[in-house]
């Protein structure tokens, strides 16, 4: 069985950027690709994707609703919700320290700098 590993993103937005607008920078663009993908190597599945949006249908590749977006207002909610986002790969067997994961930004939290993401560093964490 393949083993997979869900995308969590933690997000610090900013008064001139709020999180629809930041949701909106990242789930568009990928949407357009993997629809194309789709479209092009799987037909099937991409016509599995049809929702009717009055008045026309429409694919759609996020699931419609909410999702299970939080807000963190304190610190400590902060920190241990990082702490539970790098400890997944760990978690799930991929490697035994959380840097040790390619797409950890814990490599970044240990030293300030990470080869493989970049991240923007505040002075309140």
């Amino acid at each position: 069985m393949k083993k997979s590993l869900g995308a969590i993103t933690l997000a610090y937005p900013t008064p001139d950027c709020t999180i629809s607008r930041i949701l909106w920078a990242i789930k568009r663009p990928f949407s357009y690709q993997a629809l194309r993908y789709l479209r092009e190597r799987q037909p099937d599945l991409f016509q599995q994707l049809i929702v009717k949006e009055r008045p026309r249908s429409t694919h759609r590749y996020w699931q419609a609703g909410g999702g299970y977006d939080r807000n963190l207002f304190r610190d400590e909610t902060f920190i241990k919700t990082l702490n539970y986002m790098h400890l997944n790969p760990v978690r799930k067997g991929f490697v035994t320290k959380p840097e040790e994961w390619q797409w950890s930004s814990s490599q970044f939290y240990l030293s300030r700098k990470s080869e493989d993401i970049d991240l923007d560093w505040t002075e309140w964490w």
